[in-house]
């Protein structure tokens, strides 16, 4: 989530989301929804949720109950959420539930001023439970593989139940490492000429300039038959489940509406949520998230779900020490890193094919090299590489690489065009 220095007042704010993209839009929005939800009570004015939310967010800021970048994640979605309501106000019918005396511009306003000027210092001790991303495991217990392959062999192994389709996530992320949303977007291809397995991924982080371009392009050189077959029965299966729940959602969309319509009503919740959830006006050019997109993030919470399930059925049935850090979907790329770390991938190699901008974010961030316990042969394309801080002059430093092997030289030369980097070819 974009979470740049908001503005100083909500009427810049309401400027500011013409600029956004479709992604980051719907991702605030969600989470300003989420946050109305879990402090809001049923029935309770528009005006005293927002404030709740607000005075709940503060508080839990100042009693250092949330970590910084929690903190600037919820205010990002509260300052979008109070100025998308705050351009919204106008067109809401004064007769409306959703109206009460308290709700003006005016009270937007001094709610966003008082959120705008809080700050959390990064170096302040969190005292919260053990709830944020920062503790799943970084790493994807051998043994518990172990375990999930040993179950999945022994049933049926058709693709038709939950704990199938998370056992077939697993096999096929544990090769590749993709943020577990980019397989909604991955493709595969094969040179005939060079025999070279290539995946094509659209970038998960990319409209929030996290990673290295659009595309990155992964060179699965030594692939094995198995390992192709694992990435492609998971990619069908994929696409399997989200089109089936695509079509239940539209029917569902469709029956929801008909009865609003036979009711002719709707409680006073769920027209706030509905104007909550609402789009932006047209004018904005803010497109809805696809239903893909939706079906997919709702597949993947079921997986995880299930992943937690399992993984205590394996803690209650084997001796294998817990450390309270729980396995998660995203283990299985933190696992996949700290295998090609262990190989002898170079940093800017490892940026670029799980698709970072900087190499410092896989160095702090993901698993450590002495987690690796699987071979990781691959390397991303130099297009890639180039596409990484630095990466380009990486590049250049390999002069006894690119001297000795013309076709990546060619390639190097290739980039410097595409990107109109002072190319000055050598005589």
């Amino acid at each position: 989530m974009n979470i740049a220095k908001q503005p100083k007042s909500i009427e810049l704010y309401v400027k500011k989301i013409k600029s956004m993209n479709a992604e980051t839009v719907q991702k605030y929005q969600k989470r300003w929804v989420w946050l109305i939800k879990h402090h809001g009570i049923e029935n309770m004015p528009l005006s005293q949720s927002f404030k709740k939310v607000v005075d709940k967010t503060i508080a839990s800021a100042k009693k250092n109950e949330i970590k910084p970048s929690s903190f600037r994640t919820y205010k990002a979605a509260i300052c979008f959420g109070l100025a998308k309501c705050y351009l919204q106000l106008d067109d809401i019918d004064p007769a409306s539930n959703l109206v009460d005396e308290e709700l003006t511009k005016f009270f937007i306003s001094d709610l966003y001023k008082q959120i705008i000027d809080v700050h959390i210092q990064v170096d302040k001790h969190i005292n919260f439970d053990k709830k944020t991303s920062s503790y799943k495991k970084k790493m994807f217990p051998q043994q518990y593989y172990q375990y999930l392959m040993t179950l999945y062999k022994e049933g049926e192994n058709e693709l038709n139940s939950r704990f199938n389709l998370l056992c077939a996530f697993i096999d096929a992320n544990l090769i590749v490492g993709l943020r577990p949303i980019e397989w909604l977007g991955v493709s595969f291809a094969c040179n005939i000429n060079t025999r070279t397995f290539t995946a094509f991924v659209k970038n998960g982080k990319n409209s929030q300039g996290r990673a290295n371009g659009d595309i990155r392009e992964l060179l699965l050189h030594e692939i094995t038959v198995n390992e192709i077959n694992k990435l492609l029965i998971y990619q069908l299966v994929l696409e399997d489940q989200i089109s089936n729940a695509t079509l239940l959602d539209r029917i569902k969309a469709d029956n929801k509406e008909i009865g609003h319509k036979a009711l002719n009503e709707t409680s006073t919740y769920d027209e706030t949520i509905d104007f909550l959830s609402s789009n932006l006006p047209d004018d904005f050019n803010i497109n809805e998230i696809s239903a893909r997109r939706l079906a997919g993030e709702n597949f993947y919470r079921s997986l995880q779900n299930e992943m937690f399930r399992v993984y205590q059925l394996f803690l209650d049935e084997t001796n294998y020490s817990d450390d309270e850090y729980k396995v998660s979907l995203y283990s299985t790329r933190h696992q996949c890193i700290a295998n090609a770390k262990k190989s002898d991938a170079s940093s800017y190699q490892i940026a670029a094919f799980f698709g970072h901008s900087s190499i410092h974010t896989s160095r702090r961030h993901y698993g450590k090299p002495w987690f690796g316990w699987s071979k990781f042969n691959f390397r991303p394309s130099l297009e890639s590489v180039a596409k990484v801080n630095g990466g380009l002059e990486y590049l250049n430093s390999m002069k006894a690489v690119t001297d000795s092997m013309p076709e990546i030289k060619n390639e190097i030369q290739k980039v410097k065009k595409e990107f109109n980097l002072n190319y000055h070819p050598r005589n």
